[in-house]
């Protein structure tokens, strides 16, 4: 059955066809404006007219913005095949990193239209089979198997973005995980792509530039970003931990799925809780059951005492009552010194609420909040990120110029930062200020925070009881005992403050 028209001479791309085509297309740009007909089922104009910013790589998404009707704007979500995703990933090595850049941009600077047109991609596809292809085949093809793999009917027109305003009123109820799970039924699959998958080289996932944050862009940390998207879609709470200046705020600020409440403050729950329901209250203009129930139950007339009366076990619970079970997103800035209270309440919240948190560390006394969060450990850049990052620091101040050894520069900054993404943008932003920075300017700036400090507890607990060992030895095996005796004595004396050493040395946190 045809998705969009009852014509039963509405050509399909065969299978061979298909492979045909993508075999001998050599052009990485035509690969990928050829999946995502095939793959997507967009319209050939949908495709030309797609954005670097229209696309999720971190959850495998691209958006389609289309106007279904005058004056509307509406638009559709379909996830993206691995085919089409690694297609993409090899083509966006040619792109500039930005989000209003145009995914297929005009190749003459003289035309018109700022985008590829639909008419050079008509031409290109009537050369590759030989004028038996034409692009909105691909389209009654992607809708073709989608149907046959017996998925819904309505899935696929909601892949598809059908037209007829009934329909669209339907697709409304259909499941996002249903039209993930069509698309994966139109996988390609079989013992060689499997092979491909498992033990070929890993799709390199374009990163688009951050909104938010001291830099725009972005260096490493993929697979973090994938993981927060695959949590955030999973509704996974997760505790995002790492030391100062890793960048965890520049991850958090930049989290962007759902709906969100932002907590910045973890030590005043009362005051925090108060601003969340006033912003979901705002949020929802229908929410008139809350004040009625509180002027009834307080007597009073303003919504901001009614709430300030409440507890701030009654506030949680207010909260909770007034949502749907992972309706929001809940990102706390940093819960590294986090009160019981505080505590308390993430626990009332955490089955309710979906959490992403943030911290330094936790200490083991207050870790029972983190019963069900998957823990995400942010590292320092390794080196070759690192030289990156400082390559694109360098380059946006525009002082390449002044460094007199480049090599040198790099390799001082990284061994004073470790690669921590916050000290290399403050020791950048510190040779910035001078105006010519040569080989004694590069080794007088230091970036002394970025120093690890050295636990000498341990090495110490072993020399001592290494101390101890020897005057009993000196006393069993030999005549003359007085210096082990000594060495052990001491050793005896220090050994009284062992408690406070093992404490230094004691895990606290996780």
């Amino acid at each position: 059955m045809n998705i969009e028209s009852s014509n039963e001479h509405i050509k399909l791309v065969s299978k061979k066809q298909q492979d045909a085509i993508l075999k001998d297309c050599k052009n990485p740009k035509y690969t990928v404006i050829i999946l995502l007909m095939l793959d997507c089922g967009l319209r050939v104009t949908e495709v030309v007219s797609l954005k670097l910013g229209d696309f999720d790589f971190m959850r495998n998404e691209v958006r389609i913005k289309s106007l279904k009707k005058r004056g509307k704007d509406t638009s559709r979500v379909i996830p993206i095949t691995t085919r089409l995703l690694e297609a993409i990933s090899f083509y966006c090595r040619s792109l500039e990193a930005d989000k209003d850049t145009y995914m297929f941009p005009a190749v003459n600077k003289k035309s018109k239209s700022p985008h590829l047109s639909r008419k050079q991609v008509w031409r290109k596809l009537n050369k590759l089979s030989d004028g038996v292809v034409y692009p909105h085949m691909f389209r009654h093809t992607f809708a073709s198997r989608i149907v046959n793999e017996g998925n819904d009917l309505l899935v696929a027109q909601k892949l598809l973005g059908h037209n007829d305003i009934r329909t669209t009123q339907v697709y409304t109820h259909v499941n996002e995980r249903d039209l993930k799970a069509a698309i994966n039924s139109i996988e390609e699959k079989g013992i060689k792509v499997w092979f491909k998958r498992k033990f070929g080289k890993k799709i390199e996932v374009p990163v688009l530039p951050f909104d938010k944050g001291i830099t725009n862009f972005h260096v490493g940390r993929k697979n973090i970003l994938k993981k927060l998207a695959s949590n955030g879609e999973k509704k996974i709470n997760t505790l995002v931990k790492g030391p100062q200046g890793i960048g965890k705020t520049h991850l958090l600020d930049n989290y962007q799925y759902g709906k969100i409440l932002r907590i910045d403050e973890v030590n005043k729950f009362k005051r925090t809780l108060i601003s969340m329901i006033q912003s979901i209250i705002q949020d929802k203009p229908g929410m008139l059951e809350l004040y009625t129930q509180l002027e009834e139950q307080e007597g009073v007339e303003k919504i901001d005492k009614m709430l300030k009366a409440l507890s701030v076990k009654q506030l949680a619970e207010r909260l909770i009552k007034i949502t749907e079970k992972h309706e929001y997103t809940l990102i706390l800035d940093d819960v590294t010194k986090i009160t019981p209270t505080g505590v308390s309440i993430i626990e009332k919240l955490k089955n309710h609420f979906h959490i992403i948190c943030a911290a330094r560390q936790v200490k083991i006394s207050h870790i029972s909040f983190l019963t069900n969060f998957d823990v995400v450990e942010v590292k320092n850049l390794d080196r070759k990120e690192s030289i990156e990052m400082i390559g694109r620091l360098v380059h946006n101040a525009q002082m390449f110029d002044r460094i007199e050894d480049y090599e040198s520069f790099k390799n001082h900054v990284f061994e004073q930062t470790d690669g921590n993404p916050l000290f290399i943008i403050e020791m950048v932003e510190r040779y910035n200020k001078e105006m010519v920075i040569d080989l004694d300017t590069t080794r007088d700036i230091q970036h002394t925070t970025a120093r690890k400090e050295i636990d000498f507890s341990i090495p110490l607990m072993i020399f001592l009881g290494g101390l101890m060992v020897l005057r009993y030895v000196g006393k069993e095996l030999t005549d003359d005992k007085g210096a082990y005796m000594l060495f052990g004595g001491v050793a005896m004396v220090f050994a009284l403050f062992a408690r406070f050493f093992f404490n230094s040395t004691k895990r606290k946190y996780v």
